[in-house]
């Protein structure tokens, strides 16, 4: 993929299940999660826009921006008010650009190869090239439930008597990014830094009965 430059994610549906609660809240998760994972990274700050049109008090659409400091940026719009159901990631990187839609069952995952470059030295002509043959791979991913997954690895965990010390690190993070955000909902799209834990967490596993 080369130099990740930015990314950006769509959840959006009409769902009377999603509207039960808040946009950010309900939607927001997966793809904060699949970010932070992806990037390996936590923001520095982040702003979040959104409006109740529905339920007074409750976010029915979210506009979100995440700033890190290695220059990368993300967007993310979530809505439970929305005509479409759409569950789309897409990255784009100096080399290949990426898009992840859980929609699409047989192509989930394609991949293109094409790349803006700069020019290697300022004068007359092209100021941008564009490079790749437009070729679109789409890798055969195995249609694994998540959720099924998730209780698969921790059950796995438990078994061996091992903490999921990766996995509580990024719920941890993912939940402090949730918090920066709300708060700058709250405060009318402000910048807010994301706040890092006081202390580090104990690892938790759970304890097998006899």
């Amino acid at each position: 993929m080369g130099e990740t430059f930015y990314l950006y994610a769509n959840r959006q549906d009409l769902s009377r299940a999603r509207r039960e609660g808040s946009a950010l809240w309900n939607l927001g998760v997966q793809d904060l999660a699949s970010v932070l994972y992806l990037l390996d990274d936590t923001p520095v700050d982040v702003s979040c826009w959104g409006e109740s049109y529905v339920r007074p008090g409750v976010g029915d659409v979210a506009f979100c921006f995440l700033r890190f400091a290695t220059g990368v940026t993300v967007h993310l719009h979530l809505s439970s008010l929305d005509p479409q159901t759409v569950r789309r990631l897409v990255l784009v990187g100096s080399r290949q650009m990426a898009v992840f839609d859980e929609l699409a069952v047989e192509r989930a995952l394609t991949i293109h190869d094409r790349a803006v470059v700069p020019p290697r030295s300022p004068g007359y002509g092209p100021s941008l090239r564009v490079e790749g043959d437009g070729s679109v791979l789409s890798p055969a991913i195995p249609a694994d439930d998540p959720l099924q997954a998730m209780c698969e690895t921790f059950l796995a965990a438990v078994r061996r008597g091992r903490p999921l010390e990766s996995e509580g690190s990024l719920a941890v993070r993912v939940v402090a990014v949730l918090e920066a955000l709300q708060r700058s909902l709250d405060r009318a799209g402000s910048a807010e830094v994301v706040s890092a834990p006081a202390r580090r967490l104990p690892n938790v596993v759970a304890i097998r009965g006899n």
